[in-house]
């Protein structure tokens, strides 16, 4: 009899036991995840920072380029990197043709019926270990159900006892024909007496289309990568034993919503937190089929999400309608930390090289051609002694382009490109602009979205003028800080940005003088939200959770000299 959980186990990944020997702790433990590195998302960092001063224990758990490795950045709060081999990818027939090369050798080793490596046997193992995890993630989510109350998202039906004790069955034979396969290694093995180990916006009509054929965007054929990511990171959750995994993105939702199935048939209650950073469906710059299969892994796992989190109250609107939850996702804006007031932090205008008696344009953020930062430049020949700085990360054919359009104009002279500082230095870094720029142009995600942006140019303390998307738009007008001009439009843009020149004095102060408006897009205010969220899902929070301090973040990251190599 083959006990599938033993032989999960005895393949896991040796990620595993990268992970320190844990010390006792009776701490509510909480697991951060997303599927970067960690320390490059800043929304993230955020969250594991301020849960963290709530007294609350944080790992936070994302991909390694290279070798898994954890390491400690701050007092209290663990990142683990986990490297993720490319077995469920390489498995199966199809895959083993695409790497046939021209030859007979080739082809042979392509259709061998046997294992000679152990990677090919681990490579093998993948879809029957997927298959494994998820038969027991379903038998799983029916006792986690019974342990809950409902979630935000109505049940799918479950598949039938019979079909489930069928599959079992069926992957029972499968394993001992895996087992079968491997001989060869094996005698290979004991020969050599080592094993050698293994040391992730079409047009609407296409994406229409993958929607009415679902079975054409399944997304573990589309992005097999996410399975590899859970055979990775499964392991690591189950070692990890959290309380929460709050997860960050849609691509590791099945991640967490299995790693709880898994937990409920060991005794063990483990909520699920989903923070969709964005709108599956309205994402720009990514291919229909990928879109639609990345809405149907979220369409699957969003029920097991105990608390669904996002970042404005239109897509929230949006995921309400769409899965007909029973409760609206919570908002917590991206919103800027407090920062540490002893940081020496540098002035974009000097960073600029810009002269200090002309008015300031700064635009912060990621340049490509959607971002509509083309708009403003365009504008520029419009406003004689204006310039623009440009905060990027590096150059790129965005950057350049935007160059050249500055030559054309005949206004390169006033374009300026200015480095990134670290998050929480951001508003200061902004305070010496005039006026902050938000040129986005019109997709789903863009009209509903409210900017890192945007609240960072309200902690600066300078007016904003944003394109028509919807929601940066209505507060704009709503709140009185800035104009609003048509997405695209290049006399519109010139048009706004006089408009709030003229009224820079009373556009200022506004912003200056009101304490209620700064604090409601700060991350100080996300903070308390956050708290709420956290003592109902854990059934209350440590005492030094309440204090008035615990919603203050100074630093995402250790200083440069500190961090991580």
């Amino acid at each position: 009899m083959i006990d599938e959980r033993t032989e999960t186990m005895r393949e896991a990944d040796d990620t595993v036991a990268d992970l320190p020997d844990e010390q006792p702790d009776d701490r509510p433990h909480v697991v951060m995840m997303s599927a970067n590195t960690v320390v490059v998302d800043a929304r993230v960092l955020k969250y594991a920072r301020t849960v963290a001063q709530f007294g609350v224990r944080v790992t936070a758990v994302g991909l390694a380029s290279g070798r898994s490795r954890r390491d400690l950045l701050f007092q209290d709060l663990d990142v683990a990197q986990i490297a993720v081999p490319s077995r469920y990818r390489d498995a199966g027939f199809r895959a083993r043709v695409r790497r046939v090369g021209h030859g007979f050798a080739e082809i042979f080793r392509a259709i061998r019926p046997w294992y000679v490596t152990q990677e090919e046997y681990r490579v093998g193992l993948a879809p029957w270990h997927r298959a494994t995890r998820a038969i027991r993630s379903v038998r799983g989510r029916e006792e986690r159900d019974r342990q809950r109350p409902p979630g935000p998202a109505p049940q799918l039906p479950a598949p039938s006892g019979p079909l489930l004790k069928l599959s079992w069955r069926y992957r029972k034979l499968q394993r001992y024909a895996l087992a079968a396969m491997a001989t060869p290694l094996r005698y290979k093995q004991r020969r050599r007496s080592k094993a050698r180990t293994s040391t992730l916006r079409g047009s609407g009509n296409r994406l229409a289309f993958y929607q009415r054929f679902p079975r054409l965007a399944r997304w573990r054929d589309v992005a097999p990568e996410i399975v590899d990511q859970e055979l990775a990171l499964g392991p690591v959750l189950d070692a990890l034993r959290p309380d929460v995994v709050h997860v960050h993105d849609v691509y590791l939702l099945g991640v967490a919503a299995q790693h709880a199935h898994r937990a409920a048939l060991d005794g063990r209650s483990v909520k699920v937190v989903y923070d969709a950073h964005e709108y599956v469906l309205g994402v720009a710059n990514v291919k229909p089929r990928r879109v639609a299969a990345m809405r149907a892994l979220e369409r699957e796992y969003l029920a097991d999400a105990d608390r669904i989190i996002t970042v404005s109250p239109q897509i929230a609107e949006v995921l309400r309608t769409d899965y007909d939850l029973r409760v609206t996702p919570d908002v917590v804006l991206n919103a800027t930390v407090a920062g540490d007031p002893d940081d020496d932090v540098p002035s974009v205008r000097e960073a600029a090289e810009a002269p200090a008696d002309v008015p300031l344009l700064v635009y912060g953020g990621g340049v490509v051609y959607e971002r509509g930062v083309h708009t403003v430049v365009g504008a520029l020949p419009q406003l004689p002694g204006v310039h623009l700085v440009v905060v990027v990360k590096r150059p790129n054919t965005a950057t350049i382009a935007l160059e050249h359009l500055a030559e054309d104009l005949g206004v390169r002279d006033r374009l300026h490109f200015a480095p990134y500082v670290p998050a929480e230095q951001v508003p200061r870094y902004f305070r010496s602009a005039t006026i902050g720029v938000s040129p986005l142009l019109h997709a789903p995600n863009h009209d509903m979205a409210i900017t890192n942006k945007f609240c960072e140019y309200l902690a600066a303390g300078i007016p904003i003028v944003t394109s028509d998307t919807q929601a940066q738009a209505e507060l704009v007008r709503e709140f009185g800080i800035g104009a609003v001009h048509r997405a695209d439009d290049v006399d519109d843009c010139a048009r706004a940005l006089r408009e709030v020149l003229d009224r820079l004095p009373e556009l200022t102060k506004r912003i200056a003088e009101d304490d209620k408006l700064r604090h409601r897009f700060s991350w100080a205010a996300q903070a308390e939200k956050i708290r709420e969220i956290y003592a109902e899902l854990l059934g209350g929070l440590p005492e030094e959770a309440w204090r008035p301090e615990a919603t203050i973040v100074r630093r995402l990251l250790p200083l440069r000299e500190e961090a991580p190599s």
